[in-house]
């Protein structure tokens, strides 16, 4: 009996050293020098809505590598929207502050006559904020070069990039979400969000209760909508979700609208909206 105690025992303080403590402001080291620092940081972990989380910090200097402030710095963690610094960081020292991506209209023809025999091609070089206005100019310039004809096929090129579009750790859950976008050396954005490689799917309720509901696509598009949701009145229950079939571009607006949002207070027309990526 002794035995088997002392053996449990010793397996609840092996678990308690192998698992992470739950409480954030534990395990925390600094340079002396950098007290001021130390002190906010403390601060911000010992927040009560971090209880129960994890936060790992490491702050070292810049010059020398030496650290500053640690708070499991060592312990593996999702990185998130904290990956957009180092990207950010090796964009800069790779390609510079005065980059400026290019998109390239190419083409394997001739003109003669204001006449192109031959395909056009539109080659993307990564520009992430290409909205459609980009696009017209385009097509201006090529009215600009004396080309107001063409027999032959407009071809797009994302050849600039590897074919790997979407992360491996992306969970269906979120496969739909705009910020699971495909990366693409040829892509465009919706407005100046710049969310590119997405369209934006706006549901307005109905001119009366049990109308559809209206669908509108920002830019227009022919993916497949399944519109299944109805415009109800003030005094029912209402809940309307938009969604993407998974591994299709069939897109699901289902549910019900209140029609008392119609219109706003201020005589404008209210409505949902949701920026959703495609395959």
């Amino acid at each position: 009996m002794k035995q088997t105690w002392k053996t449990g025992l010793i397996i609840l303080l092996l678990t308690l050293l192998v698992l992470p403590p739950l409480s954030s402001n534990q395990n925390v080291s600094a340079d002396k020098t950098n007290s001021t620092l130390s002190t906010q940081l403390n601060e911000i972990l010992s927040d009560e809505r971090l209880d129960g989380a994890i936060a790992g910090i490491s702050v070292r200097s810049a010059n020398s590598g030496e650290m500053i402030y640690e708070n499991y710095g060592e312990t593996r963690l999702t990185p998130a929207s904290n990956m957009k610094l180092f990207t950010a960081g090796a964009a800069l020292e790779t390609l510079g502050p005065d980059y400026r991506f290019t998109t390239e209209l190419l083409t394997d023809g001739t003109v003669k006559n204001k006449f192109l025999k031959g395909n056009l091609y539109l080659k993307g070089k990564g520009d992430p904020t290409l909205l459609k206005e980009d696009f017209d100019e385009l097509a201006n310039s090529l009215k600009e070069k004396g080309i107001h004809k063409i027999k032959g096929d407009l071809i797009g090129d994302n050849s600039w990039y590897e074919d790997e579009a979407l992360s491996q750790d992306l969970s269906w859950s979120d496969e739909d979400n705009y910020y699971g976008a495909k990366v693409s050396a040829l892509t465009a954005s919706p407005n100046e969000d710049y969310d590119a490689g997405t369209i934006i799917v706006e549901a307005y309720p109905g001119k009366n209760p049990g109308d559809p509901v209206d669908v509108r696509l920002s830019p227009s598009s022919d993916v497949n909508v399944q519109n299944r949701a109805k415009t109800v009145s003030a005094d029912e229950d209402a809940d309307l979700s938009i969604t993407r079939e998974h591994g299709s571009n069939t897109i699901l607006v289902e549910g019900d609208y209140l029609w008392m949002h119609r219109v706003s207070a201020s005589g404008l027309q209210c409505g949902t909206q949701r920026n959703m990526r495609l395959v």
